[in-house]
C-alpha cells in the first residue's frame, strides 16, 4: 500500500478559493513572486462579476471551469489540466473516479499538489496534498480548516453541488508581459459588456448589477448570497484597482491615465464600506437588510461609474 503526504503546503487565504488553491500550488513550487493582485488581474479573475437574479452564492462560481481557468491560467504562463464532470447518477461513474484517483496520485508523487471542487463540505476550491491508499483517503485543505477531515475515494466528486473537478498545474512558462497585460484588460472589457451569460438566471458584467438591484427591489433575494457575493467582488475590484496601478508604472504600451485609476478607486472603496456595512457571518447571520433604497442607489452609482472605466479601457487604452 502507497502512502505520501507533501508537507509544507499552506493554505492561502483569498475570497476567490479558486486561485486561491493556485497560489498555494504556486508557492509550494517556488513560484511565489507573484502577487494576489497581479494573479487575479493578469488572469482576469478579477474581471468576472456574475450575479443571479436572488442574488445567491453561487454567482460567484457559474462560469465554465474547464475553459476559463485553461485561458486565465494560460495567461500567467501556467500551463494546466483538468477533469470535469457533473456526476448526475452516471452509469461509468466508478470508472471515472478510478481514473481521477490514479491521475491524483500520480501528480502528488511528482511532488504537486492538486486543485479540487468541493474536497470537504464547503463548496469551494481547495486541494489535494497527499494520499493513503489503506485508508482510502486524500489529505486535503480547505478554505476554512488547516487540517480538515481527510476525503474518501470513493467520496470524489460528491458534494452538494456534485462536480467531479480537478485541476493539474503542469508546467510554468516565461510570458510577453506586454502580451499578457493587454490580453487581460481585452479579456475584462469583453466580459463586461457580455450580453448573455451561460445560464439565463446569472448575468454578468454591467448586466450583474441589473440582477443586483432587481433582487433587492423584489425582496427576494439570498441574504447569505448577497454578503458573500459583496465579500468576493470586494477582493475582486480592489485587484482591478491594484492592477491597473501596477500596470501604470510597469507597462510601455499602455497609457493608464489617472481617470481611469481614480474611478476604479471609488469602486473599490464603495465595496469596502458595503462590505463594512454588510458583513459576511455564514449561515447563522439572520440580520434583516434595510435600507434598500440607499443601497440601490449606491449600486445604480457603481454601475455608472465602472461601465466608465471600462469604456475607457476599451477606447482609450485598448482602442478596441
Amino acid at each position: 500500500m502507497n502512502k505520501k503526504y507533501l508537507k509544507n503546503v499552506e493554505k492561502i487565504n483569498m475570497w476567490n478559493s479558486f486561485m486561491g488553491a493556485v497560489k498555494s500550488v504556486l508557492k509550494y513550487k517556488g513560484f511565489d513572486d507573484i502577487s494576489n493582485f497581479e494573479l487575479l488581474g493578469i488572469s482576469g479573475r478579477a474581471f468576472d462579476f456574475v450575479i443571479g437574479t436572488k442574488c445567491d452564492a453561487g454567482g460567484v462560481t457559474v462560469y465554465d471551469w474547464g475553459s476559463e481557468h485553461f485561458h486565465q491560467l494560460d495567461r500567467v504562463g501556467i500551463y494546466s489540466d483538468f477533469k470535469l464532470n457533473f456526476n448526475n447518477d452516471l452509469n461509468t461513474y466508478r470508472y471515472l473516479q478510478n481514473d481521477c484517483i490514479s491521475l491524483i496520485k500520480n501528480y502528488i508523487d511528482k511532488d504537486t499538489p492538486v486543485i479540487i471542487w468541493a474536497p470537504t463540505d464547503i463548496l469551494e476550491f481547495g486541494i489535494i496534498n497527499g494520499y493513503d491508499d489503506e485508508d482510502e483517503v486524500f489529505f486535503v485543505k480547505d478554505v476554512a480548516n488547516d487540517d480538515p477531515d481527510p476525503l474518501l475515494y470513493k467520496n470524489l466528486g460528491f458534494s452538494l453541488v456534485p462536480y467531479l473537478y480537478i485541476c493539474f498545474i503542469k508546467d510554468f512558462i516565461k510570458i510577453d508581459n506586454e502580451k499578457a497585460y493587454r490580453t487581460s484588460l481585452a479579456y475584462g472589457v469583453r466580459e463586461w459588456n457580455k450580453k448573455f451569460h451561460i445560464s439565463k438566471y446569472y448575468s454578468k458584467g454591467l448586466k450583474a448589477y441589473d440582477n443586483l438591484m432587481f433582487s433587492i427591489k423584489e425582496g427576494d433575494f439570498d441574504r447569505f448570497g448577497f454578503k458573500y457575493c459583496l465579500s468576493v467582488y470586494n477582493e475582486s475590484k480592489r485587484a482591478i484597482y491594484d492592477y491597473l496601478n501596477y500596470l501604470r508604472e510597469k507597462s510601455s504600451s499602455l497609457n493608464i491615465s489617472s481617470e481611469v485609476i481614480e474611478i476604479f478607486l471609488e469602486v473599490s472603496s464603495i465595496f469596502s464600506e458595503l462590505v463594512l456595512e454588510y458583513p459576511f457571518l455564514g449561515h447563522n447571520d439572520y440580520y434583516i437588510i434595510e435600507n434598500k433604497d440607499s443601497l440601490i442607489k449606491k449600486f445604480e452609482r457603481l454601475k455608472y461609474i465602472e461601465n466608465e472605466g471600462f469604456k475607457i479601457l476599451k477606447d482609450d487604452v485598448l482602442k478596441m
